[in-house]
């Protein structure tokens, strides 16, 4: 089944509506599929002091795609808060998953770099929620100069952020969403910063927008490929970064021949959701895919 797309432009509200409103079905469909739990996880959790304090982090540190969200809720025609709500249900579901088996769940990425090529392939396996998922070519307009330029699957409900893309600096990324176990309250909710990494021009943007402080709420992974120009080769890297005390802490590996990720940090020693992860890799990595490339593992 072919995958819909819409290409949108204009300032961050102006694409929010415009993507609100051609995939308003979609949105409205997965928001009220997951609001009542989204609802109860938020009173079990924190409740309203914890949205509160989430939104004001946000405001503060990312109004533009406060009003990103604000217009898709418009074009949509559902409130704020529902879609807010989902932005922030990554947060909310590291605390209701701990323990929980989910099968194969999750998203997997191979990556093979050669001295001829970079190859990366990725799994977008998606709760099953969240499955109408569509490609959004975004141009981000301010004053007749464009801020951001990218194209991105995006889950129904919520801002481009927790999956695939790339962008018109040459960035690549691939995305695993990891459930850490400790919530931190005063942080920047995950989503908004994998949102703002889209318009990254550089890796060292990447991981000046992941270490902004007071730092990001829960843990994720990011594949981000760099396009060769000038002479350079193309690289790929794996970026792992989660919550602490002292704000985000970030680890960084360059890829070199064959490689894999999936839901889980590989190297950064943080508490997480990894009850059915290893049995996730296997199945979708298995001995057929190792044996297929295993001169370059």
């Amino acid at each position: 089944m072919a995958i819909p797309i819409a290409a949108v432009k204009g300032t961050h509200y102006e694409v929010g509506f415009q993507i609100g409103k051609t995939f308003k079905d979609r949105i409205v469909k997965a928001t009220h599929t997951v609001e009542n739990r989204n609802r109860k996880l938020l009173e079990q959790f924190g409740g309203q002091a914890l949205y509160d304090g989430y939104l004001a982090i946000v405001i503060s540190i990312y109004p533009q795609y406060i009003d990103e969200l604000q217009g898709m809720a418009d074009g949509s025609n559902l409130s704020f808060e529902q879609l807010f709500l989902n932005m922030m249900s990554v947060e909310l579901e590291s605390q209701a998953e701990y323990g929980v088996d989910h099968g194969a769940q999750g998203c997997t990425d191979l990556v093979l770099k050669t001295d001829k090529e970079v190859v990366i392939t990725h799994s977008e396996d998606t709760a099953e929620a969240f499955t109408d998922g569509f490609l959004v070519e975004v141009s981000i307009i301010d004053k007749d100069e464009t801020r951001e330029k990218f194209l991105s699957y995006c889950d129904p409900g919520v801002l481009p952020c927790d999956t695939f893309a790339f962008n018109h600096h040459g960035l690549v990324m691939t995305c695993n969403v990891v459930y850490q176990i400790e919530l931190k309250t005063n942080a920047i909710v995950r989503r908004f910063v994998s949102r703002a990494i889209l318009g990254a021009s550089s890796q060292d943007e990447v991981i000046q927008i992941i270490k902004r402080s007071p730092g990001v709420a829960s843990a994720f992974h990011v594949n981000l490929g760099i396009l060769g120009s000038q002479g350079k080769e193309p690289e790929m890297y794996s970026i792992e970064f989660a919550n602490s005390e002292n704000g985000s802490i970030v680890d960084v590996k360059k890829y070199e021949g064959f490689d894999s990720h999936y839901n889980v940090l590989t190297r950064l020693d943080i508490k997480h959701n990894e009850a059915s992860m290893e049995r996730s890799e296997e199945r979708r990595v298995g001995k057929e895919c190792r044996s297929r490339w295993s001169p370059y593992h």
